[in-house]
């Protein structure tokens, strides 16, 4: 399943009690900050939730699924996002339960 950014907004809003526009209005100011931050060189650690930092990849050969053909990916950055294992246990237990 995939959910588009309206329908996390709808969902955030039901669940909060909330309006789906003063979601969308943080939602939107959460990206623009975190964006600006990771700019910066900053390391975003959100305690037990997540670590998310800009990376650099080094160049590495791969190909073009549709084409095979092989090329040089250069080097380049990257955001990478940590999962605490705090959260992915939590989401586990979750999903243990249902089955």
């Amino acid at each position: 399943m995939i959910i588009s950014k309206d329908e996390f907004i709808t969902r955030m809003a039901e669940n909060g009690n909330t309006t789906k526009c003063s979601c969308k209005k943080y939602l939107n100011l959460m990206l623009r900050t975190m964006l600006e931050l990771l700019r910066e060189g900053a390391v975003i650690r959100f305690q037990r939730i997540a670590r998310i930092e800009v990376i650099n990849a080094s160049k590495k050969e791969t190909y073009n699924i549709a084409t095979k053909k092989r090329f040089v990916l250069p080097a380049h950055k990257c955001i990478k996002v940590r999962i605490s294992k705090k959260l992915q246990e939590e989401f586990n237990k979750t999903i243990a339960e249902e089955d």
